[in-house]
């Protein structure tokens, strides 16, 4: 702790570079720029978190690379490294040694106030246990007092739901998916999806089923998704129920889509219930391009 302490107060340059995704946090990196030191930190953790969301991002110190990672991890340490070197190379030494006849890095100061007035009232301790209460234990507190009322009542009505839930889940399944008839969509219009989805003898008061929607990195994965809800359109008898919702694609690119089914109740305090989620089989790929989006299976 006492060389920590010296460390964050006296260096310049808070140099970071796990293997990305693995850092937990970066509590060293927020002690340092509480102490006016600039972060140069590969963008994981808290630094990426800021780095994304401060508007200011460009003055408040350096991110190694944008973010990328590879199943290779010594191609992913060498393309860091490079990206470090760079950095330091073209920003960070020229910015510290430019200096007037005052001998004041000028450009230097100038990122120090502004990584203090971006990041000093974001992290610290009170903004943290103040999240804290407010986005979690005052809601929990709240939801025990109802589910707490009249003898617990309402907690053994989502007891017994739940229970009903888990006997009938083996049987739920999406058994279809099928996107709108056109197979060419200009981009950012609506396209209807459209979902057969099996629910044995649950009712479509149980579930919540969704379209999940993302790009397609070039690993195949869907990145930067996100959940769109649909509505029953009627039952199709045996336990057989139509789904739909219209979306879009806003941006060119490759884009993929499935249907997943998750249990509902008003009183579930979570949206994701271990063992309790059914996807899709197939992921379906749409390649948009600016002004038409072409629909593959």
């Amino acid at each position: 702790m006492a060389v920590a302490r010296a460390l964050v107060q006296g260096v310049d340059v808070w140099l970071n570079t796990p293997l990305r995704p693995n850092e937990a946090s970066g509590t060293s990196g927020m002690k340092a720029a509480a102490n006016a030191v600039l972060n140069l930190s590969v963008p994981d953790g808290w630094w990426d978190e800021v780095w994304k969301d401060t508007s200011n991002s460009r003055k408040i110190g350096w991110a190694i690379g944008d973010g990328e990672e590879y199943a290779d991890e010594n191609y992913q340490d060498k393309v860091e490294a490079e990206a470090l070197c760079d950095i330091l190379e073209r920003d960070v030494v020229p910015t510290f040694y430019d200096r007037g006849a005052d001998r004041i890095p000028r450009r230097w100061v100038e990122r120090m106030k502004a990584s203090v007035g971006c990041l000093c009232h974001f992290v610290n301790t009170h903004r943290m246990v103040r999240d804290y209460v407010t986005g979690y234990y005052a809601k929990a507190h709240t939801q025990f007092r109802s589910l707490d009322s009249n003898n617990a009542q309402r907690a053994r009505e989502l007891a017994g739901t739940m229970d009903h839930i888990c006997q009938e889940w083996p049987e739920v399944s999406v058994r279809k998916v099928e996107d709108g008839p056109s197979q060419t969509i200009p981009v950012g219009h609506a396209m209807r999806v459209s979902a057969e989805v099996h629910l044995g003898r649950l009712c479509p008061e149980d579930v919540v089923v969704e379209l999940y929607v993302g790009r397609v990195n070039i690993n195949g994965e869907m990145e930067e998704a996100k959940a769109v809800v649909m509505r029953s359109e009627g039952n199709l008898l045996d336990g057989n129920y139509n789904y739909a919702v219209e979306t879009s694609i806003a941006h060119s690119g490759l884009h993929g889509f499935t249907v997943r089914v998750l249990p509902c109740h008003p009183d579930l305090p979570v949206t994701f219930v271990p063992g309790l989620i059914c996807w899709a089989g197939k992921t379906h790929r749409s390649s948009a391009v600016a002004g038409r989006s072409s629909t593959q299976r």
